[in-house]
């Protein structure tokens, strides 16, 4: 058996558990009036046959990638010395999906993060992008089959889902976009409503039995991103034990070591190593010359990430050792607010803000935007990333005495870069730093 890598933040889901008393109404839940849209020569929706992207998908790519690294920079800012993991992608595909609702100057500044790309760009680019990173890995099984779990075995999940104050009503052309180009739940309730808390576990329940949101009664809207992703590893790893000089303190631990293919530019060196169902790549990156990682990400823009990522060369390959680790993201829902203004949004979440296409009376406001951070384990055994759910990874089967060839060592034995990364777009579905 390969060994297992199970990388799962928690997974907002649409599924109504109407057996559960604490559940969303369908009242409240104003997507699931909405149907969508299944011509893909429109939506561009990879599950529902579409082939090829739409023609603007490099420079939303470009743009996509541009804004994820500045997004990793902000967050790393935020918690110096310390760990981080996030899904940039994810919330890229949720401010593309508020760009809908904006008006005036606020759609402009939306616009302005992905390379001024249209809103329509913006949603034929974004549909494309999670439809198949959602659905490649589902190919052949059946989805209508009473067992079917969409989270069971290889996948790859990207949802978004806003929450609106009862006072205000959402325009059906707001629905009904959201609904073809994003799947996004979109829910209408109190936000003094004595059960909203346990609304929200039991929406998160099975990934999160802790989930929390910080939104108090006075909220008018607010926007929520999770992510889930599980698969295997391609390659065949041995077991060695080794020293981790963290930031702060040199722990021991195990080394997952293969042969992996070789990056490398005057800044950096990394290496790939690729998922076995799921389109995505794993970049792990470490600085030269003495460089820390927090100053290399600081500077790290789509000129070098580009640059790393074309240094690859067909047979060049190093003997990788990659640290057992974890990054706990905790069950709280993080806001992203500073972050994202950072990035440049100054007025999106005030009072100043226009959303006449998502409310017509324009008064609704963006209080936050919130990420269910991932929660991060590797060990000799694989690699589990779940929101604080005890999962379990399974035996992974790995030859000790797997043979590696190459010789050059490349060693994550200090604070490195890591990326879960579209195979096609090179867009990063996940990036993180461990230290």
């Amino acid at each position: 058996m390969k060994k297992v890598i199970a990388l799962a933040a928690a997974l907002l889901t649409a599924l109504c558990a109407c057996a559960d008393p604490n559940a969303f109404s369908e009242g409240e839940r104003l997507s699931d009036s909405v149907k969508k849209n299944q011509n893909a020569a429109e939506t561009f929706n990879y599950a529902d046959g579409a082939s090829e992207p739409p023609t603007s998908y490099n420079n939303y790519a470009n743009a996509v990638t541009d804004f994820s690294l500045k997004l990793l920079r902000r967050r790393l800012d935020e918690t110096p010395g310390k760990s981080v993991l996030c899904s940039p992608a994810n919330t890229a595909l949720t401010l593309s999906l508020l760009s809908n609702g904006a008006s005036g100057d606020t759609k402009s500044e939306i616009l302005l993060q992905f390379g001024g790309l249209s809103a329509d760009d913006l949603n034929t680019c974004g549909s494309y992008f999670q439809s198949r990173m959602e659905e490649v890995a589902q190919t052949g099984r059946d989805k209508k089959a009473e067992d079917y779990d969409p989270l069971d075995g290889a996948h790859v999940s990207l949802l978004q889902n806003l929450t609106v104050s009862q006072n205000y009503d959402i325009s059906a052309s707001f629905l009904q976009k959201s609904a073809d180009f994003y799947g996004a739940d979109v829910i209408r309730v109190s936000f003094d409503d004595e059960k909203l808390e346990q609304k929200q576990r039991s929406l998160l329940s099975g990934y999160n039995a802790n989930a929390s949101v910080s939104a108090d009664a006075g909220s008018s809207l607010y926007a929520l991103t999770a992510s889930s992703l599980t698969d295997k590893w391609l390659a065949k790893h041995t077991i060695e034990e080794g020293e981790f000089r963290g930031s702060g303190s040199t722990e021991k631990t195990s080394f997952m070591v293969s042969d992996e293919s070789y990056l490398s530019t005057d800044a950096a060196e990394g290496i790939v190593a690729y998922t076995a169902d799921n389109p995505l790549k794993f970049i792990a990156v470490a600085p030269k010359n003495g460089v820390s990682v927090q100053d290399y990400i600081d500077k790290l823009g789509n000129a070098e990430f580009d640059r790393l990522l074309n240094s690859m060369k067909a047979g060049k390959t190093v003997r990788a050792a990659i640290p057992c680790f974890s990054i706990d993201g905790g069950s709280k829902a993080l806001s992203l607010r500073s972050a994202l203004e950072g990035c440049g949004l100054h007025t999106v979440f005030t009072d100043d803000a226009h959303w006449k296409y998502m409310n017509i009376t324009d008064r609704i406001k963006l209080d936050d935007l919130y990420e269910l951070p991932p929660s991060v384990t590797v060990s000799d055994s694989g690699i589990l990333a779940e929101a604080q759910t005890g999962g379990v990874i399974k035996p992974n089967g790995n030859d000790k005495q797997v043979t590696l060839n190459s010789k050059k060592e490349l060693r994550f034995d200090k604070p490195f870069a890591f990326f879960f990364i579209d195979n096609e777009s090179n867009i990063p579905v996940y990036a993180g730093v461990y230290q």
